[in-house]
């Protein structure tokens, strides 16, 4: 998720885990026959796939950037709409294909007085309209390949509430 981290990440899906016996604890991780780090695993708590993060990855390169020509805040009567937006340029820096998903976080309220709409996604994404806020694309990007993605949110709530982003 760019909003947190710059990075990009390996992660391994793992089916069909459960008949070598994995105990829950520390692994130690390596890519392409080079240490990479250790990771914490606990296979009681997969499901039938098994995901592991294995290492950032700076073959794929990501970018998030506020676009602040369509980030305003409105006041009208007793609410206040604040509308965010954001770009996300990913370039493929390798000279293969690669599969990704990215995701992108906006806010969910739990209260009733606040009102969070996704406005706008491009290209067009799923994402949850309950629970976690998280949009996702599964993409692939050619060599070399750079694509732009977007994603604008509004928050509509009471001017006498405060909001933390």
């Amino acid at each position: 998720i760019p909003k947190l981290s710059d990075e990009t990440y390996l992660v391994a899906t793992l089916s069909g885990y459960e008949k070598y016996n994995l105990l829950p604890g520390q692994a130690t991780v390596t890519f392409n026959n080079t240490f990479i780090g250790k990771t914490r695993i606990n296979p009681n708590t997969a499901d039938s796939l098994f995901t592991v993060t294995l290492a950032t990855d700076p073959r794929v390169s990501v970018k998030r950037e506020k676009q602040k020509q369509f980030c305003d805040t409105k006041h009208v009567g007793n609410t206040t709409t604040t509308t965010e937006s954001y770009l996300i340029t990913v370039k493929n820096n390798q000279n293969k294909q690669v599969k990704l998903t990215l995701k992108e976080q906006y806010p969910i309220s739990a209260d009733k007085d606040i009102e969070v709409k996704v406005t706008e996604i491009k290209p067009a994404a799923t994402y949850n309209k309950t629970g976690i806020g998280v949009v996702t694309w599964e993409t692939e990007l050619k060599e070399g390949e750079t694509r732009t993605i977007s994603v604008t949110y509004s928050v509509k709530y009471p001017k006498d509430k405060t909001i933390g982003w």
